[in-house]
Order: C-alpha cells, then sequence, then structure tokens
C-alpha cells in the first residue's frame, strides 16, 4: 500500500507511539517507522491484565526493529481512571473510563513524558485525525468512520493536538488488517481488545462492587477527575448492592432492586419486574436509593447541562451537531455556555440521555469540544 505522507519532511523527527500490543497501535507504529519517522514505543503497565499487552508490544517493536519502553502507571491510572468510574456508578451515574483515560492518561501522563524526553511528536492508533484549521489545528473525524474515535478524544488540551500524530486517519480497520498480515506483524491476528481494559470479563457490576474500598484509600484524589455528584456525597464506607425501591413513572412502588449500580439510564434487560409492556430505566436517584422505570417513549429528553468542558476551538457556536455516546447519531443543538457549564437544547428528544456520559459537538467533521453530561430535563 502507498504511504500517504512524504517521508522526507519526516526523517529525524522523533515519535513516541503509545502501544497496547494489538493491531492498531502495532500498524500505526509500522506506518510511522515506514514514513520516515524515528519511532519508539511506549507501553503502560496497570495491572495483571495488562501483562498480556505489554509482551505483545514488545513482540510488535520487535519484529518492527523500534525501539521500546514500559512505564507502570498503576497507582496514577486508580486515581485518575478507576476510583472515578467506582464512584461515578456508585452514584448511579454511567462514566466513560476510555475518556478520563485519554484525558489524564495517555494524552496527559504519556503524552508531557514524550515531550519530556525530547521527542517531537506523541502518536497513538485512535481511528482520528489533526489537521491544520487555519492557522491552528483541529481534531477530525477518521476516514473509516465505522471506526472513528474522535468522540473519545475531545478532552485532548487544544493546544497540545499540533504535537499528536494518528497514522490511522487515512486507513480503514480492513486496511490495517492487511497491512498486518502482510508485513507479519505478530498482532494480525489478536482479536479486538475487551470493551473497558480493566475490567475482566466485562463484568463491570463485579468490578465495582470489589473496589468499592477505592474511595477509601489513601489515594490523593483531584478533584476534577471525580464525576459531578449533584452535590451528593459517598458514605464513610460506601456499600454496594443495597436493595432499594424501583418505581413507576407515577411514584408507586413495583418492586425492588439489588443495588442502583447495576442500572444505566434506557436499561431493558435485568430489570426484573413483569409487565405487559416493554420496561426501561428512565431515572436513577442515588439520594433516595431509587431507580425510575416506564415505556420507552418517556425516555426522549431534549434538554441537558454538562460541566468539566473541554475546547478544541477559540469559541463554541450556539448551534452544532452533538453526539451523547459513541454510538449515537449525531443531532441538531443548541448550545450556551454559563458558570462553565453547557446548557444543550436538541431539536428533537433524544432517547436515553445519561448522566456520566460525554456530549461531544461537531461541526461537521471538526470536533468543536465536548463534556459530561451532569443533569437531563
Amino acid at each position: 500500500m502507498e504511504n500517504r505522507i512524504n517521508k522526507k519532511s519526516k526523517k529525524g523527527k522523533k515519535v513516541l507511539i503509545a502501544m497496547s500490543g494489538g493491531v492498531d497501535s502495532s500498524v500505526a507504529a509500522y506506518l510511522l517507522a515506514e514514513e520516515g519517522y524515528d519511532t519508539s514505543g511506549l507501553t503502560m503497565y496497570f495491572n495483571e491484565f495488562a501483562e498480556a499487552h505489554v509482551q505483545d508490544a514488545v513482540k510488535a517493536c520487535s519484529r518492527l526493529g523500534i525501539n521500546h519502553t514500559c512505564v507502570d502507571l498503576t497507582e496514577q491510572i486508580k486515581e485518575k481512571v478507576i476510583a472515578p468510574f467506582v464512584k461515578g456508578y456508585l452514584l448511579g451515574t454511567t462514566p466513560n473510563p476510555c475518556i478520563e483515560c485519554n484525558r489524564f492518561i495517555k494524552f496527559g501522563l504519556l503524552f508531557d513524558y514524550a515531550i519530556k524526553e525530547g521527542f517531537d511528536y506523541f502518536a497513538t492508533g485512535h481511528y482520528a485525525s489533526v489537521k491544520k484549521n487555519g492557522g491552528n489545528f483541529g481534531l477530525f473525524k477518521a476516514a473509516d468512520l465505522k471506526k472513528d474515535q474522535s468522540y473519545f478524544l475531545y478532552a485532548i488540551k487544544k493546544d497540545n493536538l499540533e504535537k499528536i500524530l494518528f497514522p490511522l486517519a487515512d486507513y480503514t480497520k480492513e486496511e490495517v488488517k492487511k497491512i498486518a498480515y502482510k508485513n507479519d506483524i505478530p498482532a494480525a491476528l489478536k482479536k479486538e481488545s475487551q470493551e473497558i481494559c480493566f475490567v475482566k470479563d466485562n463484568d463491570y457490576k463485579r468490578f465495582v462492587a470489589n473496589h468499592a474500598w477505592l474511595l477509601q484509600s489513601k489515594l490523593h484524589y483531584d478533584n476534577n477527575a471525580l464525576p459531578a455528584d449533584n452535590g451528593q456525597e459517598i458514605k464513610e464506607e460506601p456499600v454496594f448492592n443495597i436493595p432499594g425501591s424501583i418505581k413507576d413513572i407515577n411514584g408507586n412502588i413495583i418492586g425492588q432492586h439489588e443495588g442502583i449500580s447495576g442500572f444505566t439510564i434506557g436499561q431493558r434487560k435485568g430489570i426484573k419486574i413483569s409487565s405487559s409492556n416493554a420496561l426501561y430505566v428512565l431515572e436513577i436517584d442515588a439520594i433516595s436509593n431509587t431507580v425510575t422505570v416506564g415505556a420507552r417513549q418517556y425516555l426522549s429528553k431534549n434538554r441537558l447541562t454538562a460541566g468539566r468542558l473541554n475546547f478544541l476551538v477559540e469559541s463554541i457556536p450556539e448551534r452544532a451537531m452533538a453526539k451523547i455516546r459513541y454510538k449515537s447519531s449525531l443531532a441538531p443543538c443548541s448550545i450556551k455556555i454559563k458558570n462553565g457549564k453547557a446548557e444543550v437544547i436538541f431539536d428533537r428528544g433524544r432517547d436515553a440521555i445519561t448522566p456520566g456520559q460525554s456530549i461531544v459537538f461537531y461541526a461537521g467533521d471538526m470536533v468543536l469540544g465536548g463534556g459530561i453530561i451532569e443533569n437531563v430535563f
């Protein structure tokens, strides 16, 4: 396959690429080396599940003939990613740990490490693109819209974009796999990684139950890393699986639940209540320890507020397109920034707007920025 960037302009430039040992980051490293960059790989260790990733990354770097470094970020990931993840579920929200990992770890600690060590650029195997936008750099969708991951990257600092490379920007997943096979890259036959890398078998309910102690530990938590909780407080001894009431939209108790952290807005399965019509989770209230359920029609809401905002443009427009989840479709909305919060009104109702998830704003293929959903109306 023909390289898409002029090698001459890249010769001598040093790039540090975050490598998980998977096919995407391995092929991204291959493309950087082929394009003429002085490429090195970096893998983070954070628990026993990461050991295999480290070994796979070492194999990939050996095959590509590039240097490899491993850094232990166990404590940092506990503080910045895992603790907010656990707290979010205990408070009845649905957090997105991938966004927090990108915000604080990959494009935070690892990016800073790369620049400090004298690298010209930091790269990852994400499907997204950084392009010159006027006199500045902007974040854009990838060519492969089925794999586009720009939603997860809105929290990158605007001023860092010019030093970030996404080698897979112009490639489809199928092309990436072909490159891996053709060049005997070890990850060619590796299965896709699980949804949440630090949760074994994607059993997040068990994970939250087993890690509530994190909120009682002596770790120093940055409040900016924790999800908004609307004034709710975790008790001194967080407890998982406290039974509570399930109510209908009129406030009538129609069942019992085993713990609010087992639910998310829009959920249909696992409610365990007999009904002639399908029931969906409409609201989760940590203060009263209740879950409200009802017909799908009640899922539709058109207003929200979002905090912990990060913008990748000089000013946010009053109108934009927005996604409320990674797999949701874009929808037109109005935006008003007030007291550090975004007040958003969609032209039409959106199903299952969920506190803890991110709303990300777009203008065409360009990411404008985003924030964490706090309240829904």
